[in-house]
């Protein structure tokens, strides 16, 4: 018995469509803002980045690289 392949076309896989990202580990990360220095990068599960800003070193914030 031989495992020959069968002739025939074959449908690619659905590709499920991308789903937004809600960035639920951004409340976390800003939970410890007072330890990062201004510059610091956080990632995001989905590979969206975001750094740490202040102004003069009060208020810290995550923003979007890039935005």
């Amino acid at each position: 018995m031989t495992n020959a392949k069968q002739p025939g076309w074959q449908q690619p896989p659905e590709q499920p469509a991308p789903q937004p990202c809600h960035h639920i580990g951004l409340a976390f990360a800003r939970l410890s803002l007072g330890v990062h220095p201004e510059g610091h990068t956080w990632v995001c599960g989905c590979g969206q980045e975001f750094v740490v800003v202040s102004n003069g070193g009060k208020d810290k914030r995550l923003v979007k690289r890039n935005a």
